[in-house]
């Protein structure tokens, strides 16, 4: 056993492993359902159309259930991340802090869809589009100030430049989308989500990972 996983007791060993495992879980249900309105709702074109525009369709039920899985995974990423440190200094508790905000924020864009062509006319679609915009910019800080923190762990160092390595696809996704504004938006999107998702399940299955192997 690891010097930090030996700090930890065996029931705060058990409860991240498996708050990582329903993190996981609930992040990959969210792909599974933007992945299955893909195929039920060809009318809309994934290359323009952003993924909320999946809220407005026949189908927003399933998108609804997809944000409210992905945002309460992230809660349970941060709890386990918790429990793993909770006396971290400032930069993983500031991490902390902004994963937080961003579950928060996505389970918000969950129960306030967008407006039907995009351009916020009603108090939902407002709520919607700023809780989205603030969900984007926390988790992009988060991810990175917690992955160079995972260089600083003995149990996580090994998951450090990995991550380091999506963030970096995660920052330029953004940059493009943004320089692209309206040209190819959509699939510019799906790749920065993508790169999101892929940070957050790396960052669950990494961690349960460490403490599998730190225990033998």
């Amino acid at each position: 056993m690891t010097p930090a996983a030996g700090t930890l007791s065996r029931e705060n060993l058990e409860s991240i492993r498996l708050l990582t495992l329903l993190s996981g879980v609930g992040t990959l249900t969210f792909t599974g359902a933007v992945l299955l309105l893909h195929l039920i709702s060809p009318e809309f074109d994934p290359t323009i159309r952003f993924i909320s525009e999946y809220g407005v369709g026949s189908f927003g039920y399933l998108l609804t259930a997809g944000f409210l899985a992905l945002g309460a995974g992230s809660l349970l990423l941060v709890l386990a991340l918790f429990r793993l440190e909770n006396a971290g200094g400032l930069v993983w508790k500031a991490g902390i802090a902004l994963l937080t905000i961003w579950g928060v924020s996505v389970m918000l864009d969950g129960i306030f869809p967008i407006d039907e062509g995009v351009e916020p006319v009603t108090s939902s679609g407002q709520i919607h589009l700023m809780a989205a915009m603030v969900a984007f910019l926390a988790l992009m800080a988060a991810s990175l100030l917690l992955s160079l923190r995972f260089q600083k762990m003995p149990l996580l160092r090994w998951m450090a430049t990995t991550a380091l390595v999506i963030v970096a696809i995660i920052f330029i996704s953004f940059i493009v989308s943004m320089v692209l504004d309206t040209v190819l938006q959509g699939l510019t999107q799906r790749i920065f989500v993508l790169a999101c998702v892929a940070w957050l399940v790396f960052v669950a299955m990494g961690v349960r990972s460490s403490l599998a192997r730190a225990t033998r």
